[in-house]
């Protein structure tokens, strides 16, 4: 009798043992450990096109250039023109920024940097050095095609279209940071730069008159 109590009670040990493990067993099958994600680094941000800018203070009254503004290498004059102006049907108030060659520097009316302020036909002012008046450009940095001229400018221009010699305009804290444009007189220029969108266009249309005005 002892024995059979004896091997009832291991039969009921090692039963309850089994059921024990079995839920052991279930238990981490449902709650299976997740896989760590590996580290994904996030996308770096789109670059933000730098803007253009043309400012500068015309006697003390701020005047902002900076959605039509644009400039250029002339091939004929061996000049780098800049330019800012207030419309693109009339390309008027236009101001008309040149310097000598195609490089950085600080340049005078004496080194051959010169400058125009048109109006209208009837009202252009323009930097001589029999006015006596100041003429400073910088330009800090040029790029090729498609990149960026970078510079400042401070101007004492007189109208030459007036008979009153006193008639001037003082321009101060000028600044530009612009796209080069191709050079000009070239074909590509010509054929690829829309009318009253760039400064080659303006040019192409106007500033060979304008020199013969101001015998440049």
């Amino acid at each position: 009798m002892k024995k059979t109590r004896s091997i009832f009670g291991m039969i009921l040990i090692l039963s309850i043992s089994f059921l024990i493990t079995g839920c052991s067993q279930d238990s981490k099958d449902d709650n299976p450990l997740s896989p760590v994600p590996a580290a994904v680094d996030p996308a770096p941000p789109a670059a933000v096109p730098e803007p253009t800018s043309f400012l500068y203070k015309m006697d003390g009254v701020q005047v902002d250039n900076s959605v039509r503004c644009g400039g250029f290498y002339d091939l004929s004059y061996s000049e780098t023109v800049l330019g800012g102006w207030d419309n693109n049907s009339t390309y008027k108030p236009i101001l008309y920024l040149n310097t000598p060659g195609k490089t950085t520097g600080t340049f005078t009316e004496t080194d051959g940097a010169w400058a125009l302020y048109v109006v209208s036909t009837n009202e252009v002012y323009y930097i001589n050095l029999n006015s006596n008046n100041v003429c400073l450009i910088t330009i800090n940095s040029i790029g090729g095609v498609g990149k960026r001229i970078k510079g400042s400018f401070t101007l004492e221009m007189t109208n030459i279209t007036s008979s009153t010699p006193t008639d001037k305009i003082m321009i101060t804290d000028g600044s530009f940071n612009i796209i080069r444009e191709p050079d000009f007189g070239t074909a590509v220029s010509m054929k690829t730069v829309p009318a009253g969108i760039s400064l080659t266009a303006i040019a192409n249309d106007n500033l060979e008159n304008l020199r013969s005005l101001i015998k440049k």
